[in-house]
Order: structure tokens, then sequence, then C-alpha cells
């Protein structure tokens, strides 16, 4: 089996190094190693070549200019809009021949089983979700020990992810720390043909704002029948991330979950008028309990 590694930076140099030696750790190591850079600057492309130089072999691919297809503006003007899942579909087709593509933010520091976990869960035409950890959460994923709406996904055993609502809360694939097989990247681009004219992986819809891509795809994967996996808990699997402030002109989490629901609502609809689907649209609220 051939596995990539994929690191996704934006004004990110600062935490190049540290990544790099995270990646040159692992038990498993990666067939590529490809970093990503979105429209950088001088100074952050010259940073970033130098840091993952460190890795034989690694790749670069310098995303220059913002997508056409923006659909989603930034939220104020003169911010440059977020292009995140524009980035990974341009790597993937990099990446065509790849069994299996793994990839992390440039804020997120790959333990060192982290790509073996993915290996562990591998199942050729799945997703496959792997752990986050933050200090602020007491060094253990969000999504486990949220007191409010806890989504418990990750055991010592790989598992599938069925449950309707972890899914529609966004709380399952996050793309800081997500693997992708071949057989899921052809089945998901084949599902963005048939029903919205658009063969990608990411669907450009989300491509501008903030937020909503990566809930989007697991939203696809449930109702198109496409299997979501969990890595194993593992000692030292998952990704560590570092601590940084969000600029407030950039994130919006409400209006993340609305224009989410909406995409859900209309995925349903298509679905079903496809013949592909009989599921019944139930609103996150319900889902959820709110």
């Amino acid at each position: 089996m051939k596995s990539a590694l994929v690191i996704l930076c934006k004004n990110q140099e600062k935490y190049a190094r540290v990544i790099a030696r995270g990646v040159l750790s692992q038990s498993v190591k990666p067939d590529r190693v490809l970093v990503v850079m979105d429209r950088p600057g001088l100074l952050e492309r010259v940073e970033t070549r130098k840091a993952y130089e460190e890795i034989p072999g690694c790749e670069f691919l310098v995303v220059g200019c913002t997508p056409d297809n923006i659909e989603r503006p930034p939220m104020v003007d003169g911010v440059l809009p977020f292009c995140a899942g524009h980035c990974r579909n341009l790597a993937l087709d990099m990446l065509y021949d790849m069994d299996l593509v793994v990839f992390l933010d440039g804020d997120c520091i790959p333990m060192n089983r982290m790509l073996e976990s993915h290996i562990a869960a591998y199942e050729d035409g799945c997703v496959i979700v792997g752990r986050r950890t933050e200090v602020k959460w007491g060094s253990d994923d969000q999504r486990q020990c949220s007191e409010e709406h806890p989504i418990p996904i990750f055991t010592r055993k790989p598992n599938y992810v069925t449950s309707e609502r972890y899914i529609a809360d966004s709380g399952v694939v996050w793309t800081c720390n997500f693997g992708i097989t071949a057989g899921a990247v052809k089945a998901i681009q084949k599902l963005n043909e048939e029903l919205y004219g658009v063969s990608a992986v990411f669907h450009p819809d989300f491509c501008g704002r903030w937020g909503g891509e990566d809930g989007f795809l697991g939203i696809e994967c449930f109702y198109g029948g496409i299997p979501i996996r969990t890595t194993p808990i593992m000692n030292m699997d998952g990704v560590s991330h570092i601590e940084h402030p969000r600029p407030s002109n950039k994130y919006d989490h409400q209006a993340f979950l609305n224009f989410l629901e909406i995409k859900r609502r209309e995925l349903i609809f298509l679905l079903n008028a496809a013949g592909k689907s009989n599921a019944e649209f139930v609103s996150l609220g319900t889902l959820v309990g709110r």
C-alpha cells in the first residue's frame, strides 16, 4: 500500500520545523510527503521550504492564486478568502496514484504513530478520521470530552461512525487529521459530479469563508453510503494542535453551522431525487436536542 502525507500551510511557517520533526519521527514512513502552501508571501515560502527540506524527497505545491469559484465571500472586506478545500483538491490531483492520503494542518504536530493509526484503520473505499489533542482539553480530543455535546467516536479499535447526530453536528470529519483512500476519492468525486456537476472531493460551495468543507464531506459520505472510519487510540497517535488565537474577522461559527445545515438539506433532496437515497431530513436542532 502506498501512502502520502500532506501538510497544508497558510501563514504557519513558524510551526514548520516542529511539524517536520514530527513527520520524520513517524513509526511508519509515508511514500510521499507533500507540503501545500496556500498563497504564501516570499518570506513564508522561503522559511517553509527551509524547514521541510529536512525531510528526504519532500515535495512542495505552491498555490499562488485564489480560485475563480469563490462561493462564500470572506466575512470582512480585504481579508483573504479561505481556500483550504481547494488546496486539498489540488493535492489529491497530484497524489492520484496513492492508496491512502493523510492530511494535517500547518498548526498540528503529528505524533510518531499518527500515520500508523491511519494504516491500522485502512479499508479501501472509506475515509478515516484521527484524533486532534489539545492542551486546553486536557491533552484529549475536544470531540471526546465536550460536556455539552460529546462525540465519543474514538476507542482502542477502529470504528465505523454511523450516528446521524454526530455527522450533522460537524463533529466527525475534521481535516486537521484526516485520511482518504483511493476508492473514497473516486466515490466522492463521482457523487459530486452526478449531483452538482463538479468532480471534486471538497465541495467548492464552501470555498471563501472559513468552515464547513470538511463537515460537509462527512455529510456526503454518511448519506451517500461511503464508510467513515476512526483511527484506534494508540500511544502517540493523532496530532497535537498548537494553541493560537483565532482572528475574529475569519471565523464565524454560527454562519458556518447555518450554511452547513442548508447544504445538508439540499444534499438529501438531491440524493432522493436521483433515487440514491430515501433519507428524511431531520433538523440539526431536533437531532441534537437544541
